[in-house]
């Protein structure tokens, strides 16, 4: 089934691994500022690629929790 909306919530890698390391002792394997970026860049690449065939909105999660949830619901309730 193809999805009707794909929602990315776009983090800069640096503030990921802010959130990532705050409070926690152990990171997972993954957790890394070069994977972080290498992943970043490799879904833009998988939208660009994707633009024509797929329905890719990207949020800016660099902002507080009520901003990001009212623009997923915007986005969301236009489907409903």
């Amino acid at each position: 089934m193809k999805p009707t909306l794909n929602i990315f919530l776009d983090l800069a890698p640096e503030k990921s691994m802010e959130r990532i390391t705050k409070g926690r002792e152990k990171l997972e394997l993954f957790e890394n500022l070069d994977r972080l970026t290498t992943t970043r860049k490799q879904f833009f690449h998988a939208f660009e690629v994707l633009k024509d065939s797929e329905n890719v909105s990207v949020i800016d999660a660099d902002r507080s929790i009520d901003l990001v949830s009212t623009e997923v619901w915007n986005l969301v309730k236009g489907l409903i």
